[in-house]
């Protein structure tokens, strides 16, 4: 990513501190794996989280490198919105939860990792705050006194020996061993090792954009029957307006539409009452995707396929839209190496001409992700604009004079020829 007469000073900056560089990106990941996709369960907890922010925003500044500085840079930002974003929806379906156990992954198991999450944050920035050679020694020190201080998380974390929640802390802790270890040898972490299958397969750890995940929590119900993360097609935020009405002059009624990520959401059935009576939709989970099937079998128009969004198969231009309400929150909410490779399959199988419908909690989706040239391309093949700010209630447990609110954004988004 760098370039110029400036690359000397930076590959001098990167090799100083090299040792750093997995430390600070593994944690990352142990991060993003249980706190990106966790929910606080309270707006007390939320705030909680909210005093950490400063700890956080002091990670985002240690990688050295500057292709994985912007990469962690990135991700640590979207731990704190997905948090906020996510803690009410999650607080509301916490309930669900109750009397079923602790076997399974859900929301519950993943609220229980903050105090986990905490104390290894703490941990970790103790090691990576001594950089350069001069503090070497100290710095290795401190990773054997920070290892120990593992071995006690782990005995606490025995009372939950055999759940989700154990094995979710279970595989935090040993993500942050290993990092600490490579750090001490001078190693890094490999592009091939950065990604949300193997911080499952080698660490046990779970994100929003595993599959594993959706797959437990859609059949133990740990969902309900239905659930939208934020913004449901009927409900009014505080100005009055619903989803639905700011997307209807967005989308004809006679388009084909794709809805990607459509979960157990009622939105699609909701957009059928309305008159949209061609839409596909699509979601990694096998298990919820037999459950829409089931539900809305005798309904004409409502189509559903388990599919990895980043391997469609669908013919180049087969749709006049796609929607999706918080996909790529949760893409974004692990590793996101999986962002790119489904945004550029939504731009074949959009027709030119037709509209990517996006609703998110973020407010740079368009200078981030739509907007960016393609594959080398001179422009970006789409155009987009902000359709609509909404802002919801955030919590009914809101302290008096706190903000209330929260915001999502319906980006309306052009194929360009």
């Amino acid at each position: 990513m760098a370039g110029g007469k400036n690359s000397g000073k930076k590959e001098k900056k990167a090799a100083k501190g090299e040792s750093s560089t997995f430390l600070v990106k593994a944690f990352g990941g142990a991060v993003l794996a249980v706190v990106l996709a966790a929910s606080l369960g309270s707006f007390l907890q939320w705030r909680a989280t909210k005093r950490a922010e400063a700890q956080v925003k002091n990670l985002e500044l240690l990688g050295t490198k500057l292709e994985l500085q912007g990469k962690l840079q990135k991700m640590m930002e979207e731990m704190q919105k997905v948090e906020e974003a996510r803690s009410a929806a999650e607080a509301e379906k916490s309930s669900v939860e109750q009397g079923q156990g602790g076997a399974g992954l859900g929301p519950g198991v993943m609220q229980a990792q903050a105090a986990m999450i905490g104390r290894l944050l703490s941990l970790v920035q103790q090691v990576d705050q001594l950089k350069g050679d001069d503090q070497k020694e100290e710095r290795m020190v401190v990773s054997k006194r920070v290892e120990e201080e593992l071995g006690e998380l782990e005995v606490s974390a025995k009372e939950h020996a055999g759940t989700a929640i154990g094995k979710q802390q279970a595989g935090l802790i040993a993500l942050v061993r290993e990092a600490l270890k490579f750090d001490r040898e001078g190693k890094d972490i490999s592009e091939d090792e950065w990604n949300d299958d193997v911080l499952r397969q080698k660490h046990g750890l779970v994100t929003y954009s595993t599959p594993a995940y959706w797959d437990d929590a859609y059949i133990a119900g740990r969902y309900g029957e239905s659930f939208d993360w934020y913004g449901a097609w009927t409900e009014d935020d505080l100005k009055g307006k619903s989803l639905g009405a700011v997307v209807k002059p967005l989308v004809k009624p006679s388009a084909r539409i794709l809805v990607l990520g459509c979960g157990n959401s009622n939105m699609s059935a909701l957009m059928h009452s309305d008159g949209y009576t061609n839409i596909m939709n699509v979601d990694i989970s096998e298990k919820v995707i037999e459950q829409m099937k089931e539900r809305h079998a005798q309904v004409k128009g409502l189509e559903w396929r388990a599919m990895d969004a980043s391997k469609m198969d669908f013919p180049d231009g087969s749709f006049d839209a796609v929607v999706e309400k918080g996909m790529f929150d949760s893409l974004y909410a692990g590793t996101g190496e999986r962002v790119q490779g489904v945004l550029s399959e939504v731009l074949r199988v959009l027709r030119p001409g037709a509209q990517l419908v996006s609703v998110s909690f973020a407010g740079d989706r368009i200078d981030r992700l739509f907007e960016v040239a393609q594959d080398g391309a001179s422009a970006p093949p789409l155009g987009c604009r902000v359709a609509e700010e909404m802002s919801y209630r955030k919590t009914m447990n809101a302290s008096e004079g706190e903000d209330e609110s929260k915001s999502i954004y319906v980006y309306s988004c052009e194929r360009k020829a």
